[in-house]
């Protein structure tokens, strides 16, 4: 007979068992011809050997009872008889459990809040039923009061129970309605709550800036830029508005005035040489801004006012100065005007005259400029108290220019068949070395017409023999200028006939 067979295993199914093991090391002299099996309850009576009917070391045994433990034992047959039994092994058999998955539960407690820098954060718990399958992302859904579009839902691209929108989406005064849902291998939940939120301005505006103050004959000329925070943050659509109040130095403050949006305003019917101090507000759709302050004393005559609308325009190794007179000139005719230049971040050059006392819009050319560096001008005006203040500081950036087109081009014929000499004047640079020059030309056929591409010469002369032309047919020519920024316009053409 064989050995028993060895390494008998199990593994649980429904209602069943399947058995596997390593056939005997000796089969006795004699081919296995089958496998049997016996197997009873755990601490119960052995059942009678049962056949396989097979020669395979893996095999099921059938009609169990779920949840009863059973212990299990093989043998092997050939034609001498059974071997010994192998092994015992133990095993319950169970039905499968099944888990049914399903969509996500709602998401709760959500919340969207306009946050200071005019973003807004929405934030929310996630479901307490997860569907069996984990969260893959989230979804809101948008709707406003100002389309037709209906409700679009986008994903958040995350599993993160909170997310900031960009506050340049929505537009001011617009309501929008929110609500959120969660995702996973299924589908995607129900949604939310809905959360509905008007955009306003987030928080009040910063003080205005750079308040000025400037005296005049019973009056004072307040003017300031605009907050550094508005307090819309990256919201669409926010504007603001004005006020002002004053007071004769240490005493009570007038009403405040009118809302105004401009950024300026002349206080009048104050008495000279009295001192007066003055406060500016922003406002915005969430209330008033913080106070800038500024004093000032009026008199007969006083210096004039900042110049108006401050313009500069960068050329070659130069900057253009544009303005206009302030709208106060103290009470005495401005004299002058001067201006200061300097280096981006360097020392002011000090005050220097640019005339133009008497023209409507003055304007001055400041030149010997270094191309490429960063200067920041300013401009003020003057009249027999002095000088006032001086305008807001610009920069600007002089840079070379493409060069002027060649002049005085003519056109001769050369000393060998199909050749014409061109000479020109040499052309401006415009702050980058001329590199080269180049032509073009035609050939009167019924008309002028057929230009060939400019052609470079090779070289910085200003004279060039064109060869290779047609003898006795007339020809026009253009000459050009080249340096590192590009190409010049082309000269006035010249003419005349190849020899």
């Amino acid at each position: 007979a064989p050995n028993a067979p060895t390494s008998l295993g199990v593994h649980s199914g429904d209602g069943q068992v399947n058995l596997f093991w390593t056939a005997p090391s000796n089969d006795g002299g004699s081919e296995i011809t089958d496998y049997e099996y016996q197997y009873r309850e755990s601490g119960g009576t052995w059942r009678l050997w049962d056949s396989f009917g097979s020669k395979s070391p893996n095999q099921d045994v059938a009609n169990l009872t779920n949840g009863t433990t059973y212990e299990f034992q093989v043998r092997a047959v050939n034609a001498f008889g059974e071997s010994t039994e192998s092994n015992s092994v133990t095993s319950t058999p169970s039905a499968p459990i099944v888990i049914v998955l399903r969509v996500p539960g709602k998401t709760t407690n959500f919340t969207v809040t306009l946050q200071t820098d005019g973003n807004l954060y929405l934030d929310w718990d996630a479901p307490t039923d997860t569907g069996g399958s984990p969260i893959t992302d989230y979804k809101y859904g948008m709707d406003t009061d100002t389309d037709d579009l209906g409700e679009l839902w986008q994903s958040l691209g995350g599993t993160d129970t909170d997310k900031s929108l960009w506050g340049a989406y929505f537009t001011l005064g617009a309501t929008y309605t929110f609500r959120v849902r969660a995702v996973n291998q299924v589908g995607v939940g129900a949604a939310s709550e809905q959360v509905d939120i008007t955009i306003t301005a987030a928080t009040t505006p910063s003080a205005p800036q750079y308040l000025t103050a400037d005296a005049g004959n019973a009056s004072v000329y307040l003017s300031w830029s605009a907050p550094a925070q508005d307090g819309y943050g990256e919201v669409r659509g926010g504007t603001l508005d004005y006020q002002y109040c004053y007071r004769q130095s240490g005493g009570t403050w007038s009403s405040w005035s009118a809302d105004q949006s401009e950024t300026y305003v002349t206080v009048s019917s104050l008495i000279n040489g009295t001192t007066y101090e003055f406060e500016v507000q922003a406002k915005n759709g969430a209330g008033t801004g913080l106070s800038a302050a500024a004093s000032a004393t009026p008199t007969n005559t006083a210096v004039p006012g900042v110049p108006l609308y401050f313009y500069t325009d960068a050329d070659n190794g130069a900057v253009d100065l544009w303005w206009d007179p302030p709208e106060y000139d103290g009470g005495s005719p401005i004299t002058d005007y001067e201006y200061q230049y300097r280096e981006s971040g360097g020392n002011w050059n000090g005050w220097t005259s640019a005339g133009n006392a008497n023209e409507e819009q003055p304007e001055y050319t400041v030149t010997g400029l270094t191309n490429g560096t960063t200067y920041e001008f300013q401009v003020r005006a003057l009249n027999a108290v002095g000088p006032g203040p001086g305008t807001e500081i610009l920069s600007e950036t002089p840079n070379a220019r493409k060069p002027d087109a060649p002049t005085g081009l003519s056109a001769s014929a050369g000393s060998t068949p199909g050749t014409i000499v061109l000479t020109w004047t040499a052309s401006n640079a415009n702050g980058s070395a001329i590199t080269g020059y180049k032509f073009k030309y035609c050939k009167y056929d019924n008309g002028w017409h057929g230009w060939t591409d400019l052609v470079s010469t090779g070289s910085t002369s200003t004279s060039y023999t064109v060869t290779g032309l047609e003898t006795g047919e007339t020809y026009r020519f253009r000459v050009a200028a080249t340096n590192s920024v590009g190409d010049s316009g082309t000269s006035r053409a010249a003419q005349t006939d190849a020899p």
